[in-house]
């Protein structure tokens, strides 16, 4: 019983870690590093930043230039880039990628 007392506590923690915005764009920009997304018809697929939006379980936002850029399979890759760089192992993260709006209004 005590055993799984441990484990209810140590998944608890992970659940609830808060993650820097700058330490979150490190891993991401060494994720990116070790595999680029694959853009298409020319363009290419960019990570502008990455934050995290809550806890329990752990969410981040990832602001992409084109969310049709990024396939399911790359956004799984990135959960386990962070799942690894961030200890959480047993508990759901999730990364959701939004289109960032454009700066200049037209």
């Amino acid at each position: 019983v005590k055993a799984i007392i441990k484990v209810v506590f140590d998944l608890i923690e992970q659940s609830r870690t808060k993650v820097g915005t700058g330490e979150l764009n490190r891993v991401i920009e060494a994720a990116l590093e070790k595999r680029r997304p694959s853009g298409r018809d020319g363009y290419k697929a960019k990570i502008f930043y990455a934050t995290q939006t809550g806890v329990a379980p752990p969410n981040f936002r990832l602001f992409v230039n084109d969310t049709a850029l990024f396939g399911d399979d790359y956004r799984r890759y990135l959960e386990n880039e962070i799942r690894g760089a961030f200890k959480f192992g047993e508990i759901p993260v999730l990364v959701a990628l939004v289109r960032r709006e454009s700066r200049f209004h037209e």
